[in-house]
């Protein structure tokens, strides 16, 4: 908030330049996005979405005032450090209702708007991925919620072994959203996990992975949201 205020689109279409993907949408603006949150620690969450128009997919939608509002809601529950407890509610659930991960498999987008009550704007390409025993999945959030995730995470201990020792002592997504925090601020630290995270986890925390384990990074587009739902 500015002065206890939240700001109004009309001033947002004043302030930033961009809609953070690289698309100049006000040119005569004050600054760029990224500046704004990062610089001027201005909370991303009460900034209104100005974007007329996204780009997806190589098309371009424009966005309605109802899809932009959508697209508000969605972002101040999963942006930045939001998302755990968001994704920590869907896998929750999915573990301890067998209808809601029938559903989750069929239908993820209505399966999870209808348990949290919450329209998922159709500009989001949600994902959904299911792992099994030999598959570990670990996603790069968008870059929207970099900044926030490294200005927010706070230091923790990483228990060294093996990495399974390491989930049972710790919760899964402490773990990697501190990993995600020190990637966020270190480039040969990212190019590491998404060129070879294994020896990446082994050098750096001294966490080992089982050979016949396979890790995936996916890394998230800038109008998608992924959630992993653990074997």
């Amino acid at each position: 908030m500015l002065n206890g205020k939240t700001p109004t689109e009309e001033f947002c279409k004043k302030l930033i330049k961009d809609d953070g993907v690289g698309n100049i949408l006000n040119p005569n603006a004050i600054a760029d996005r990224e500046v704004v949150f990062k610089e001027w620690k201005i909370p991303y969450r009460n900034i209104f979405t100005t974007t007329k128009y996204i780009i997806n997919n190589d098309r371009i939608k424009i966005l309605s005032s109802f899809d932009r509002e959508k697209l508000n809601v969605f972002r101040k529950c999963t942006f930045g450090t939001d998302r755990i407890e968001f994704n920590r509610q869907i896998i929750d659930k999915s573990k301890q209702d067998l209808a809601f991960r029938i559903a989750l498999h069929k239908n993820p987008r209505s399966a999870i708007e209808t348990y949290l009550n919450l329209a998922i704007p159709e500009s989001i390409n949600l994902r959904v991925f299911f792992e099994d025993s030999k598959h570990y999945k670990f996603v790069l959030p968008n870059s929207l919620d970099r900044i926030s995730i490294a200005k927010q995470i706070k230091d923790i201990k990483l228990p060294s072994g093996e990495i399974h020792r390491a989930l049972q002592e710790l919760d899964r997504t402490e773990i990697e959203y501190f990993i995600l925090r020190d990637a966020f601020q270190d480039t040969e630290l990212m190019y590491g996990l998404l060129t070879n995270l294994k020896d990446t986890l082994r050098s750096k925390y001294n966490i080992r992975v089982p050979k016949e384990l396979e890790f995936e990074v996916i890394e998230e587009g800038s109008y998608e949201y992924i959630i992993v739902i653990p074997y």
